[in-house]
């Protein structure tokens, strides 16, 4: 009786501790998973459309093939992975005592690469913002074309401390891919060459970003290492 007293009362202060670990990101899915709810029915009734249709998957709602857009879809999910990326190795680097360059550095990255993903997925700059503000599409264009190379003219030493060439090669792609005319006129009808390119375009950008990253991480823990 004793034993069982003991490995139920080991239990019940196990089960108390970890809730007490975890009371953050207990809060934290909480009020993202009810914070998402809410925007879902929210925009639900702003555009008139019922709750479900904004809930099930897209493919179920319109009666498409699922494999319609695939290549988007890949591209959208290739845009998080670099974001995830490069805000997990953030938070590694700041739990780890790093500089504050290269945890600036990737958040930043991660930050617009989160920006670019959204936008992909919700056609933010192809609909709803020229839809809501009344802007043309190229504006938005020329926003990204700003601050792509605010981004590049402050990272510009961090990019090249790393493989660059990587990036270089994703942003020429990503750059060519929106057909610019007076570049490579042949893109002007850039519809299916352009969203290739810019598929491809973002497979390098995570492939930078992914080397960066682990880059980082590694000389964070090698001097850690040192120092012991």
């Amino acid at each position: 009786m004793p034993d069982f007293t003991n490995k139920a009362e080991r239990k019940s202060s196990a089960f108390a501790q970890q809730i007490k670990n975890i009371l953050p990101a207990l809060l934290m899915s909480g009020v993202i998973s009810l914070g998402g709810i809410a925007v879902t029915v929210l925009i639900a009734r702003l555009t008139g459309n019922p709750i479900w249709r904004l809930a099930k998957d897209p493919a179920q709602v319109v009666g498409y093939e699922p494999y319609i857009g695939m290549l988007s879809n890949w591209a959208v999910l290739l845009w998080f992975a670099s974001a995830v990326i490069c805000l997990f190795a953030e938070i590694l680097l700041r739990r780890g005592g790093a500089a504050l360059r290269p945890r600036l550095f990737l958040l930043v990255s991660g930050i617009l690469s989160l920006t670019l993903a959204l936008d992909d997925l919700f056609l933010f700059h192809d609909v709803i913002l020229p839809n809501t503000l009344g802007l043309r599409e190229s504006t938005f264009y020329l926003t990204y074309l700003v601050t792509t190379t605010l981004y590049i003219l402050v990272f510009l030493r961090d990019i090249h401390q790393k493989d660059y060439i990587l990036f270089w090669i994703s942003f020429l792609l990503l750059f060519y891919s929106r057909g610019y005319p007076f570049l490579l006129p042949f893109l002007r009808e850039y519809e299916t060459p352009g969203d290739m390119l810019k598929y491809v375009g973002i497979v390098f950008w995570l492939a930078f970003f992914y080397r960066a990253a682990l880059h980082e991480i590694s000389a964070t823990v090698g001097s850690k290492n040192t120092a012991r």
